[in-house]
This record gives C-alpha cells, structure tokens and sequence, in this order.
C-alpha cells in the first residue's frame, strides 16, 4: 500500500487504524484507491468489457440484444453513418466485433446507434443466422459513372432465429446502401491503404462505369472481413475483372461473369407490384426478389411451382409468378414490366428449369373468368393494329391513380435500389 505514504500523516494515521482493527479492509481500500486514481477512460472500458461478457447466447441463438455500448478494443470493422431502409429507416453504424463466449471470442455483427454507441440488435452464430448476403449494384446508378461508388449490401435472416423482439421491430431483411468512398476512408484511417492510392491508376477509370480499382479493392477487402466473420458475401457488382455488363440501363441490368459472359447470373429490372414500384431481382443462385419497400419479397426456387405471362402490351408485360405457400398456391404479379427486357428474363427462367405455364389450358381458363384475356408476352400477333388496340385499352384503363403518380418522374420515391439517393438527414 505505497499510497498510504502518498496521504496526509493525520488521515495516513486513521486508515491505519481502520485496517489494524479491520484486516479484510485494507485489499477494499487499495481497489478504492485504483479506481479513484484510474484514468476514466480507462475505467469505462473496462466496465463496457466486462458488461459485454455478461451478454449470454448459444449455438441456437440469432438476433440478442445488449443496452451497454460495444468495446472499442473489440471492433473488427465500423463503418459509420450508414444509411439503413430496413429493419429501420436511419443512419446507423455497421459493425463488426467480438463477444466473448465461454471465454473465447466470437464474431458479432451489430446495427449501431451512432450518438450511443448502443447496438440496436446484434447477430450472432452468423455462419447460421445469415442465410444469404449479397451486394447489389443500383438500378439507375449504373449508368453514370459518378454513382457507381454507391451499393446495396442486403443480408437476409434465417427466420428460426430471428425471436419475436426483432419479428416485432419489423424482420428480416438488413438493406442498408453503402459508399465505397465512405469505406475507403475508413480503411486509409485504419492503415489498411495508402492515402495516395488514386495515384497508383489512370484517371481515366474514374469516367467508366465499371467499378474503379480502387473499389474493387475495397469489394474485395470487404467480403474477406464477411468471410473470415463467418458469412458468405456474394458481390453482384460491376468489376472488370469479375462481373461485366450484358444490359445496364435506367431501368434495367445485367450482370455476368467474366469467365462465362453469355451467362447472366444477375438480372434487375423496375416494375410494379399493384400500385407499388420497385426492383425485381433475379439471382442466379434461384432465388428472386422484389423490393425494397416493405413488405420485401424473396422466392426460393424451390417453392415457384411455375410462372407465366399476361398483361402483354408492346411496351410493357407482367410476370406472374406460382408459389407454395401454406400448404396451397399463391400468385404474384409484378407489372409494367419494360417489352425489351423479356427476353433477356425468360432466357434467365428458362435456364433455372422453372416451368413456363403461359399456354396452361386451365390457367388460360382461370385468366378468363378473372376477366384477363391478354396474351403471353412470347405469342404472335396477328396484325399491328391488334396491337394498337390493345396498347389503347392499357393505357385507358390500367394504370390506376396512386400508379400515376408514383410513375410521374417527380413523385419521390424511398425505394433503395431504384433511387440510390441517400436520404436526407432531416428523414432520420
């Protein structure tokens, strides 16, 4: 106890007195004396570590939640100020982090208040919890080389260990949209990359739609970090070196593999969902989905019984697409879906082996007592002026009026991947 020599005599005399009388209390007086004397900063972190190893879970466990702030000693990867459009529509820190169990660590991945430093939810066993995470480039970004910096990183959870807190807060999926220029800057601070590297390459990249080398790198870097956490991440992204356009335009994409070009393993297109617009995502792995408002839809092929055609004008036509869902059939029509684009999306279908039922005789006859007499998209037309009648009573009388005005190029949309406009802060 050198820090009794360091005290007043008088008052060195009385806490002598107290441990001559009370022997136990001299080890009470000397971690007294530590955390008076203890740099606070130190002392928070301490207690934050401590706090954080009380956190409990198991191999069954999934989404837990925490109310103490995560240790800065154990992040792996922040990225700050991201901007999320589900579970909750904010900024919030992405990060990753160790939790110790059973004293080991364990990766952590954790949807972050910024002015708390308080995570909003945390997944764990993340190997088993997230059962798919992709990177998404963004319709109407990927024609402008300016905006190809911008993604959507979209995990979705296994619903069994999701529990009812998260159920309640809105369910899977997590869709945030990130900046690759945001990343940069974290990895340059965090000395994984020079803070010349735009040197190092043309500038001539910066004018192409691809992404930039620069961003591939940090793709790169960033499904590792995914990766070594215990998640496959699937990067659907632009990169010359990878993943190479067959159609990018404003309303729709494409994307390939270097390694086999003719063979989309990526298909994004607009479209509609009775008044409400988004994207339809075709991936190569089976599945599709529609968002990114909510409710978000995703489709296993194994549960699409078949899919078919109707709505046909020479413009636009809608997919409908069969599944099984409690224990009978469900339909989900997505409309206005650009004429130009069928063919690339019917090729894509077809290679999944999912049956076309477009010339069904009974679907024919259900599509009839419905009241819906139009044609598959692939069927032949007899004349053009077929067509143009057809095409008038379209326009007359399908589109209702929450479609018009969600189609006027003015109304303001929140869908992720369509817009790829981060929102304002004001909406947090």
């Amino acid at each position: 106890m050198e820090w009794l020599d360091k005290l007043p005599t008088e008052l060195r005399q009385e806490v002598e007195s107290v441990i001559k009388q009370v022997p136990s209390s001299k080890k009470v007086l000397d971690d007294l004396y530590k955390y008076a004397t203890e740099d606070p900063a130190k002392r928070r972190k301490v207690s934050v570590k401590q706090e954080s190893s009380d956190l409990e879970f198991n191999d069954d466990s999934g989404i837990i939640y925490s109310s103490t702030p995560i240790d800065p000693q154990t992040i792996i990867m922040d990225i700050q100020q991201v901007s999320f459009q589900h579970p909750m529509r904010k900024r919030m820190n992405f990060v990753f982090h160790l939790l110790e169990r059973e004293g080991e660590p364990t990766p952590a991945l954790s949807v972050v208040s910024p002015t708390t430093d308080i995570p909003e939810f945390t997944a764990v066993n993340l190997d088993k919890t997230i059962k798919l995470a992709i990177l998404l480039p963004i319709v109407g970004n990927t024609t402008s080389p300016k905006k190809k910096n911008l993604a959507s990183l979209c995990l979705w959870i296994d619903p069994a260990r999701m529990g009812s807190t998260y159920l309640q807060k809105g369910g899977e999926p997590i869709i945030c949209q990130i900046n690759l220029e945001q990343i940069k800057k974290v990895l340059v601070k965090a000395g994984k990359m020079p803070n010349n590297i735009e040197q190092q390459y043309d500038e001539k990249e910066e004018n192409d739609v691809y992404l930039h080398p620069i961003q591939e790198h940090i793709v790169n870097y960033f499904t590792r970090q995914f990766g070594l956490c215990g998640i496959q991440l699937k990067n659907y992204l632009p990169c010359k070196d990878s993943n190479v356009f067959n159609l990018n335009t404003d309303q729709a994409l494409a994307i390939a593999p270097v390694s086999n070009p003719t063979h989309n393993v990526l298909i994004m297109t607009d479209c509609y969902k009775g008044s409400k617009d988004g994207v339809l995502v075709f991936l190569d792995s089976g599945t599709f989905i529609f968002g990114f408002k909510k409710p978000i839809l995703l489709f296993d092929v194994s549960i699409i019984k078949f899919t078919s055609y109707t709505n046909v004008t020479r413009m636009t036509f809608s997919l409908n697409i069969t599944v099984e869902e409690d224990g009978g059939e469900k339909t989900h029509e997505f409309s206005m879906i650009d004429q130009q684009y069928f063919a690339v999306i019917d090729d894509f279908i077809k290679n999944l082996q999912i049956n076309d039922a477009s010339f069904d005789a009974k679907l024919k006859e259900k599509r009839n007592a419905d009241g819906d007499n139009s044609k598959p998209a692939n069927a032949e037309e007899d004349d053009d002026d077929d067509d143009d009648e057809e095409d008038r009573d379209f326009v007359g009388g399908e589109i209702d009026a929450d479609v018009a005005e969600e189609y006027d190029s003015e109304h303001d949309s929140d869908g992720v991947l369509q817009e790829g406009v981060e929102e304002d802060e004001s909406e947090n």
